[in-house]
């Protein structure tokens, strides 16, 4: 996105188990095929920040997309 609003991906997967969310399914469907929870590293993020706000003046808003934002305290 040239304007002023970028999105920004954290990780993705869920540990936990909720009959409602679209992770009970998939994880069944990702079982053998390596870790399903992935986590971006946070310099790796900081540096993606950066470089968004370093080359793009007209950014205003910055959005992150993150299945367990919340519950990932050490992160």
């Amino acid at each position: 996105n040239e304007g002023g609003m970028s999105s920004f991906d954290l990780g993705r997967g869920c540990p936990f188990q909720c009959t409602f969310c679209i992770h009970n399914f998939t994880r069944k469907d990702a079982e053998g095929l390596g870790t399903y929870i992935r986590r971006r590293s946070v310099d790796h993020v900081l540096r993606e920040l950066r470089e968004a706000v370093a080359t793009r003046p007209k950014l205003r808003t910055i959005a992150f997309s993150d299945d367990i934002f919340a519950p990932a305290r050490p992160w």
